[in-house]
């Protein structure tokens, strides 16, 4: 990533979810972006904007507990690879949404 931007990345595995994460499940992208994200973090430009989504899916789910992202989105969808889907429209959502 040579802006190393978390939306762009996003945006990246998106367009080759099979060769970044292998599975096509959420959780495998949730570990794929958490070990990218630590092993950056420093370096992202824009890496509060995973809190940021954080925040924005336990809103828009009404959810008041710990649970992650990812086990939000699971749990409101079919099954793990229905959830992936749903990650990518949800932040495109929260994308258009935060930057107006």
């Amino acid at each position: 990533m040579k802006n190393n931007s978390l939306k762009d990345f996003i945006e990246v595995i998106r367009d080759r979810t099979s060769m970044y994460i292998g599975g096509r499940t959420i959780i495998h992208l949730k570990a794929f972006l958490d070990g990218w994200y630590f092993g950056n973090e420093e370096s992202i430009k824009d890496a509060y904007l995973l809190g940021e989504f954080q925040d924005w899916i336990q809103i828009k789910y009404s959810v008041t507990s710990t649970q992650s992202w990812a086990k939000i989105i699971l749990f409101h969808s079919m099954d793990e690879y229905a959830a992936l889907n749903n990650f990518f429209d949800l932040w495109t959502n929260f994308m258009e949404s935060y930057n107006k």
